[in-house]
């Protein structure tokens, strides 16, 4: 068995960005990655890194236009989808009840990315609407707290050789076993509830009692394959470690990588970048900071 490679959190700069929830990661290329508050709807933040996983300078905000308030609440799920030349952001909220059968607003937003300045976004307002109608077996969940088990969705991705949305579930779970949507997704469409298709249900393995849930996942388009974070599903199991795994994106099995996360941590967010042929592995911390591992570090991942 391959040693463990030990990871911890180094703060985002300026100090004052280290009160950053981080959740859901995207690569924009040249070592640039976006990502959500899950305390902040109104803006997403930029981080650079260079070749060697470090931080240059400053966290930058940049403020999205054209969201209501409700649009992107709790937001914990950011995925890239390239389409026909534009570059769409897609942001996903929690969904998740912060009172037993109190309804939270939160739909599904679409951004359009520039390198610079605001950024333009339009909503489907109750994707929570639209998803308890076309998966049912979610209506339960969907009356309770996430800390009861309640529906929590906290990681979206982009499938590009199947034209799918996949949201990873936190909860509910199917023990043993972590829950994702597939989604198709027609990217040449109004950004409306038509856009969408309801697809399958999968099941993913969660390797440990008791079942974790998915708090990121991300395609990485250089080995084809999806990198997850796994990590407690509900509350009352303080001390279940987070894993990093590999997923085919159709079986129920992973592979888990040789990563020890500091106790520390709280990896809420995924995703894969390239500075000078250099190859990483980016999480965001919902504690405030960040951590690379080199490809070259992680058997079982290249």
């Amino acid at each position: 068995m391959a040693k463990r490679l030990k990871v911890s959190t180094t703060p985002f700069r300026p100090a004052a960005a280290q009160a950053r929830n981080a959740s859901g990661v995207v690569d924009l290329g040249g070592g640039r990655c976006a990502f959500v508050d899950n305390r902040d709807g109104s803006a997403l933040l930029e981080l650079a890194l260079d070749a060697d996983g470090a931080q240059v300078g400053p966290l930058l905000t940049r403020p999205l236009s054209g969201v209501a308030h409700g649009d992107l609440t709790d937001p914990e799920g950011l995925t890239l989808v390239d389409y026909a030349g534009t570059r769409y952001l897609i942001a996903a909220s929690s969904l998740g009840a912060r009172r037993k059968g109190v309804d939270p607003p939160g739909g599904l937003v679409r951004i359009i990315y520039s390198p610079d300045g605001h950024l333009h976004a339009e909503s489907i307002p109750d994707f929570r609407g639209w998803l308890l109608e076309h998966y049912p077996a979610l209506r339960k969940a969907a009356g309770r707290t996430p800390d009861d088990g309640g529906l929590n969705i906290e990681g979206v991705a982009w499938d590009p050789s199947r034209g799918e949305l996949l949201f990873g579930l936190r909860s509910p779970t199917a023990p043993p076993h972590a829950m994702v949507l597939r989604v198709g997704l027609d990217a040449s469409a109004p950004w409306t509830r038509a856009a969408l298709t309801a697809g399958p249900t999968l099941l993913v393995c969660s390797s440990t009692s008791p079942t974790k849930g998915i708090r990121d996942l991300t395609y990485d388009p250089g080995c084809q394959q999806f990198l997850l974070l796994l990590g407690r599903s509900v509350g009352g199991h303080q001390g279940v470690p987070f894993e990093l795994c590999t997923w085919d994106g159709t079986n129920t099995e992973t592979t888990t990588l040789p990563v020890k996360f500091a106790g520390s941590m709280k990896p809420e967010g995924v995703t894969v970048f390239t500075v000078d042929d250099d190859r990483h592995v980016l999480i965001v911390d919902d504690g405030g900071g960040f951590a690379t591992i080199r490809a070259c570090n992680l058997p079982g991942w290249s």
